[in-house]
């Protein structure tokens, strides 16, 4: 009702009906209504973007890590509600890069949920699709760890740290026959890069987005209700 343009900090929604109601509401309207993830805005996505088209028929398995020692406390983060979890807060990070790999997780399985005091801590998830087996695992953990491999028969590819916005060196390790070569560079700050994206551009974008972000939402509500099922026991 107030006809502005906004970015949303992630997740920009926690259920599916939210981003379909968005969406029908912005469907008459030249506005955006936008997600921040920075990390679709470097330098080492669009790397691995382009390694991913030149080889998906040939990749065997992605296995993404997303791990943090900490979440700062005082926030939303410290309620039990799924909602207010790493599965939202930190998954939506695996989640929106399914989604973006044109992955349908209809059949995942969940290797490993971890709670401590009510409150979800960790994943590790699973599942099948194209021929290519994903495996990713998120969460509270000792160490940090913010990558993504693809594996071929013979070699594979990680990068790190790929869900990451700010100016930072980044890493892509080959491995191949038991040798590995190592490209480093200085990766641009995204949010920067986010911000001078013109108001057409991201106007244009919002049709697109907005039917990634209900599947994603299908996804973590789907998991949410499981996840919370296990909890009870």
């Amino acid at each position: 009702s107030y006809n502005k343009n906004i970015f949303v900090e992630k997740p920009i929604f926690t259920s599916k009906e939210e981003a379909i109601n968005i969406a029908n509401l912005l469907s008459s309207k030249k506005l955006f209504v936008y997600e921040m993830l920075m990390y679709k805005h470097n330098i080492l996505y669009s790397k691995f973007k382009k390694y991913w088209n030149n080889n998906k028929n040939k990749v065997t398995k992605i296995h993404c890590v997303f791990k943090i020692p900490s979440l700062p406390k005082g926030t939303f983060r410290d309620d039990k509600d799924i909602k207010n979890s790493i599965l939202y807060d930190i998954g939506c990070y695996i989640i929106s890069l399914i989604i973006d790999l044109n992955f349908d997780p209809t059949d995942y399985s969940l290797k490993n949920i971890k709670f401590c005091n009510g409150q979800l801590k960790f994943i590790k998830i699973s599942f099948y699709d194209k021929n290519i087996k994903f495996n990713a695992e998120f969460g509270i953990d000792s160490n940090y760890e913010n990558s993504i491999a693809l594996f071929k028969s013979n070699s594979h590819l990680k990068m790190y740290p790929f869900f990451y916005g700010p100016e930072q060196k980044k890493i892509m390790k080959f491995y191949k026959n038991k040798k590995v070569r190592s490209y480093q560079f200085v990766d641009v700050n995204a949010f920067e890069k986010m911000f001078n994206s013109s108001t057409e551009n991201l106007i244009a974008r919002n049709k697109n987005d907005f039917l990634k972000k209900i599947k994603v939402n299908k996804i973590l509500d789907d998991l949410s209700k499981v996840i919370s099922e296990k909890n009870k026991y």
